[in-house]
């Protein structure tokens, strides 16, 4: 049985998952290449997602399964269009490294001043002010039945 959930399990450990699922546009190198793999899977997904949301488009592409998967594992892609900041631009590039060890982990991805300032933006007020009272090493902002674990 296939757990959708699989990076969920991988938050706290660098243990290796060796199965294989989902859309060929999202695979890491690791994943095509056969390899073992950890959460850092995902942070490559994300990557892949957010290069979406910026160039509606895939990240790789390639008119056969193997042309994909050669252009996902050499990790070259067309960077997103220099109207987006250079801290988004950077993150992507991040999150496409090829090797799983050279990608951020999502506690750094949170603890990104700019995403940060995004994040409080957004929140309601009551939720920002809890927020600023926090101790900056880690927190849980928690709305109605929504917590947020930050570790800032």
């Amino acid at each position: 049985m296939c757990n959708p959930f699989y990076s969920l399990c991988f938050i706290s450990t660098m243990e290796f998952a060796y199965t294989c699922v989902g859309t060929p546009y999202y695979l890491s190198p690791e994943i095509c290449e056969n390899r073992p793999y950890n959460n850092k899977t995902d942070i490559w997904s994300l990557g892949c997602v957010l290069y979406e949301l910026c160039a509606l488009k895939h990240p790789f592409e390639g008119s056969s399964l193997h042309q994909l998967v050669l252009k996902i594992c050499r990790g070259y892609f067309q960077p997103v269009s220099p109207k987006y900041s250079y801290d988004l631009r950077a993150l992507i590039s991040q999150l496409f490294k090829v090797s799983p060890r050279d990608r951020p982990s999502v506690n750094s991805i949170l603890r990104k001043p700019f995403l940060q300032k995004l994040v409080l933006r957004y929140l309601p007020p009551e939720v920002s002010a809890l927020y600023c009272c926090l101790p900056r090493e880690k927190g849980v902002l928690c709305y109605k039945q929504f917590c947020l674990v930050l570790f800032c």
